[in-house]
């Protein structure tokens, strides 16, 4: 019957998610994308990243794994390791694109923070390694403003800052293929010759609010 059938996922379900939470499967994920840098390795990785992500936001919310901290080094390195690569960037965006997808539908308003300032948003986020790359500050916010303007404006941006997202367990009850596909919804390719009717993707100038303002010069 229906009911079997959905009570049997919901045990497959929950078995995929005591393994993602319960063993080292992040930790290593983690660890294994910021030590890589092969275009090929990092293909790879992010994929399987993308693929676990919509089963534990609430997790990484509640700091497993390192939490947000851990997954938004492990998005700047992504940055810092494809745009530097000598394959062609447009051989790698899909990959980064990708990611940057998955992360602004999980967590809209804790990254827009980080673009702007990754030192204050990760020393909000209470980890404890420094952020003092000026150099990666750049890259990172340039190629975000780059994908963001793919993107439609999320409606969290609307109700939630980067401190209230965490508590507002926007993911509680959610499918995991509903959640992925409110995320993928999101991406707004560019418009081609052919398309002149599409909706516009996200402003550029959410990212300077007076907001942003003030969180800057909290860390200064």
């Amino acid at each position: 019957s229906t009911l079997d059938r959905s009570s049997a996922a919901s045990d497959v379900y929950k078995r995929q998610i005591y393994h993602i939470t319960s063993t080292h499967l992040m930790d290593k994920l983690f660890t294994s994308l910021m030590e890589l840098d092969s275009p090929a390795c990092l293909h790879l990785g992010i994929k399987c990243l993308v693929m676990i992500l919509p089963h534990i936001p609430a997790w990484l919310a509640r700091n497993g794994a390192g939490g947000l901290a851990h997954l938004l080094r492990v998005y700047a390195h992504v940055i810092m390791c494809l745009s530097s690569a000598s394959t062609a960037w447009s051989d790698t965006s899909r990959h980064v694109r990708l990611l940057f997808t998955m992360i602004y539908g999980l967590f809209p308003c804790q990254f827009l923070f980080f673009i702007r300032s990754p030192a204050a948003c990760l020393a909000q986020l209470g980890d404890p390694e420094a952020w003092d790359d000026a150099a990666l500050t750049s890259k990172v916010q340039s190629h975000s403003l780059a994908l963001l303007q793919c993107h439609f404006v999320h409606p969290s941006l609307a109700m939630y800052d980067a401190s209230s997202e965490q508590r507002s367990r926007t993911w509680q009850n959610q499918d995991v293929s509903d959640l992925t596909a409110r995320c993928l919804r999101l991406y707004a390719p560019p418009p081609t010759q052919h398309d002149n009717e599409r909706e516009p993707p996200l402003p550029i100038c959410l990212l300077y609010t007076s907001d942003a303002a003030d969180e800057r010069s909290s860390v200064d």
